[in-house]
């Protein structure tokens, strides 16, 4: 009868090192992942805080938008659409929306600053990248006629 052997520590280490690039591999594309949920999370919440407010605005006969704008948490509340409004009013990266309301009185604009900029780096690193390919020229074509 054979004894079974124990796992060298070199076998050890090659596990350990294969289970480090794993996790950095996943760890690279969870930041993708993750900022993609936050400006997913932020564009919904702002299109349902402003239909919200509208309705609320409507069930009040055409109150005046600038008074729920200047009190949004009030009427999230009392609509009972919304569980938690102050979560409900801050964007996928924590900070709390801008509400407004446009010169005839007529519509509310939410806005988030972070996502703004986010938006911003992202056309930024494109415009980058559109510049750098660019500036490589046209690749070498052959003509095989």
């Amino acid at each position: 009868m054979r004894k079974k052997q124990a796992m060298t520590l070199i076998e050890i280490m090659v596990v350990v090192f294969f289970i480090g690039i794993i996790a950095s591999l996943l760890a690279v594309n969870m930041k993708g992942t993750m900022e993609k949920g936050k400006v997913f999370k932020t564009r919904q919440a702002q299109n349902q805080i402003r239909d919200i407010l509208l309705l609320e605005a409507a069930k009040t006969d055409k109150a005046d938008l600038k008074k729920i704008a200047a009190n949004p948490k009030k009427y999230l509340t009392d609509s009972g659409l919304v569980k938690n409004p102050d979560d409900f009013l801050k964007d996928g990266w924590g900070q709390p929306f801008e509400i407004s309301v446009n010169k005839n009185n007529t519509d509310v604009s939410v806005v988030s600053k972070s996502l703004q900029k986010y938006e911003a780096e992202q056309k930024k690193a494109s415009d980058d990248a559109a510049s750098a390919d660019q500036q490589d020229g046209p690749a070498d074509v052959q003509d095989f006629t």
